[in-house]
């Protein structure tokens, strides 16, 4: 078995329109990340990059991701699918 590479891969990231203002970037920022690559070692990265997004992207007392991130409008305003239709429905 081997062990993990420490080579550290570069990671492409979008960033929405706040957090590039918040960032003085452009829409994608280049990160190096050690594998294996996990959405928290990306997370350390981009903040370890960018100082200034510490804190708007994940809660350290829980150190989980802000829910404002989810990846469905469902899941961020805690909806279901299924109470989501019928709000579009009316």
């Amino acid at each position: 078995m081997s062990l993990p590479s420490l080579t550290p891969l570069t990671v492409r990231v979008i960033l929405p329109y706040h957090l590039r203002k918040l960032a003085h970037v452009g829409a994608e920022v280049a990160l190096q990340v050690v594998e294996p690559v996990t959405i928290r070692r990306v997370l350390d990265a981009l903040e370890a990059a960018y100082p200034m997004l510490r804190g708007t992207i994940r809660e350290y007392e829980t150190a989980s991701a802000d829910p404002s991130f989810a990846s469905s409008p469902a899941q961020r305003t805690g909806h279901s699918s299924r109470s989501m239709r019928r709000c579009h429905a009316r």
